[in-house]
């Protein structure tokens, strides 16, 4: 039975991948979390780079369809993405609560299709409390529910002071001298955000790097 997750704006903001993660079924944006998640990306931290990569995923699906009536995921199980707006055009300005935006959306999709369960995902309890009170069925968002695992192209480690440091100054490190930052196979290309807690870097060096795996896999 194919089910239909409506997503909160804080799942996407905590996972930009959250969208791959439900296997073969529906996943529905409510236009009102792409309006939430504007005010996000300019900032600079974690939510600022979850903002701004969600928002580049989706613009990559519409190229390839309609995102109103759904476009195929490319997560290995053929889901599909739809991003829906409740209501009349002339009227969207004035819809400012998004956790209403929310339950509104879910609520036309349950009463539209009454066999399929429709299932709001939010992080928020009072939305999952307001679900439940208009007899709609929600989850809270954790990733490590979810059962096969995807790549998500980048991962994050801690870096101490030593080797963030020859990284600003040399710009790379070879692979040799950082195999602990891998808890799996070496992948070509793979992202990796090192994170230094460590105190006493010099003037002009950062604590926060992206760095990248070459392709040969050599640094």
């Amino acid at each position: 039975m194919i089910k239909s997750y409506v997503l909160d704006t804080n799942v996407v903001l905590q996972d930009p991948e959250a969208i791959n993660n439900f296997k073969e079924n529906n996943v529905i944006i409510p236009i009102g979390v792409i309006e939430e998640l504007d005010r996000f990306k300019k900032e600079n931290g974690e939510l600022g780079k979850n903002s701004r990569d969600f928002a580049r995923k989706l613009d990559m699906l519409r190229l390839k369809g309609d995102l109103k009536t759904g476009v195929k995921l490319e997560n290995g199980f053929d889901g599909i993405l739809k991003v829906l707006y409740n209501g009349n055009l002339n009227n969207y300005l004035k819809e400012t609560n998004v956790d209403f935006h929310i339950l509104h959306i879910a609520k036309i999709l349950q009463d539209a299709e009454p066999d399929n369960p429709c299932i709001i995902v939010s992080r928020d309890v009072n939305v999952r409390v307001r679900a439940n009170a208009l007899g709609i069925l929600a989850e809270d968002y954790e990733a490590s529910q979810i059962t096969e695992e995807i790549d998500k192209g980048y991962s994050e480690v801690k870096c101490d002071i030593n080797r963030i440091e020859r990284i600003n100054n040399e710009r790379k490190i070879v692979i040799t001298d950082c195999m602990d930052f891998f808890t799996s196979d070496i992948i070509s290309n793979h992202y990796l955000i090192l994170k230094c807690e460590e105190e006493g870097l010099k003037k002009g060096q950062v604590n926060n790097i992206l760095a990248k795996v070459s392709p040969d896999k050599n640094s």
